[in-house]
């Protein structure tokens, strides 16, 4: 990796052409990046050991993505609550499991 790659965080992309021809494969995501350097995860899908020459390119780190490549969790506090009303139950429930089915959704 380049000393010149920021310090943050980046998205890191898992090198397609080495899985296919190897079975070596790298989960894409988020990856922390200091002083230029990141540490990835590499995953041997093959039952032979396999050696990887230095230099090899493993992944390409970007350091812009959009938000379709993030998903965030957030606060489910702050969610908005649903009427009971907008919900289709089944009406052959009894009374007691609708309002219990209601309960567990709203």
């Amino acid at each position: 990796m380049s000393d010149t790659a920021p310090d943050g965080y980046l998205l890191a992309e898992g090198n397609t052409e080495l899985l296919l021809a190897r079975g070596i494969g790298i989960a894409r995501g988020i990856v922390p990046v200091k002083n230029g350097k990141a540490e990835l995860l590499v995953t041997n899908f093959r039952q032979e050991p396999q050696h990887l020459l230095e230099g090899t390119k493993i992944a390409v780190l970007a350091d812009e993505y959009v938000a379709t490549d993030v998903c965030l969790l957030d606060n489910t506090d702050t969610a908005t609550k649903i009427d009971a009303c907008q919900f289709d139950v089944n009406p052959q429930l009894g009374a007691m499991q609708k309002r219990a089915l209601l309960q567990v959704l709203t």
